[in-house]
């Protein structure tokens, strides 16, 4: 569950250009920034989660990626099978992590086929590079990733969008909220200069953690 707060935070912490949010998707998206962003989180995750730190730094092989890719259908379905992952891990951290991703970029301004491409992207190189150095892709995360995204991209950021616009505001802004979860901080993605965002590394007690502030 770190990583789906990572991304709602993480992702914001580089520079974009500055400008109005009407603007944002005049200009269109900034894809080496987003690029840069969300690699930057994930690299930060694979050294902060001891699991997959465990797995990537020390036990990984990239040789194994290589095979990954000789047979990439066979590997993920033989993946999905010895996934042995929780519940909560497959079928809700891993859909609420990507949804969120897709989220991120419909309010960066990418248009729904580049927002499903990029969070498919990133999937594949979650399953099949990273994790894919110490085990298999699994069936089961791909699919899960693929509904999360889809569902966030095609459906609740429209959804939200249009609650937004509805005079019921108490009870409607509160439902756009729970579509869209990253509304809120959409200025923070247009590049708004009237807000400061800072981060800094905690790490007590041997564990690794960051510590966002925010004001606007």
């Amino acid at each position: 569950m770190r990583f789906l707060m990572l991304l709602c935070f993480g992702t914001v912490l580089l520079p974009s250009q500055v400008g109005a949010v009407d603007s944002l998707r005049t200009r269109g998206p900034r894809l080496t920034t987003d690029l840069l962003a969300v690699g930057g989180v994930t690299a930060f995750y694979t050294v902060a989660h001891p699991s997959v730190r465990q797995g990537f730094w020390v036990e990984g092989s990239f040789g194994q990626v290589a095979g990954h890719f000789k047979s990439p259908i066979r590997r993920l379905i033989e993946g999905g099978r010895e996934d042995q992952d929780p519940f909560g891990t497959n079928f809700v951290a891993h859909p609420m992590t990507w949804g969120l991703l897709g989220l991120y970029l419909k309010e960066r301004g990418y248009s729904n086929a580049s927002a499903l491409v990029f969070t498919q992207a990133h999937s594949i190189v979650w399953e099949y590079v990273i994790e894919g150095t110490y085990q298999k892709p699994s069936s089961k995360d791909a699919v899960t990733n693929l509904v999360g995204a889809s569902l966030a991209i095609f459906a609740f950021h429209g959804l939200a969008e249009r609650a937004a616009q509805r005079e019921d505001k108490r009870l409607i802004d509160r439902f756009a909220l729970l579509l869209n979860p990253l509304r809120p901080f959409r200025t923070v993605f247009a590049g708004d200069n009237s807000v400061s965002l800072s981060a800094m590394p905690n790490v007590p007690d041997g564990t690794v953690g960051i510590t966002v502030t925010m004001v606007w």
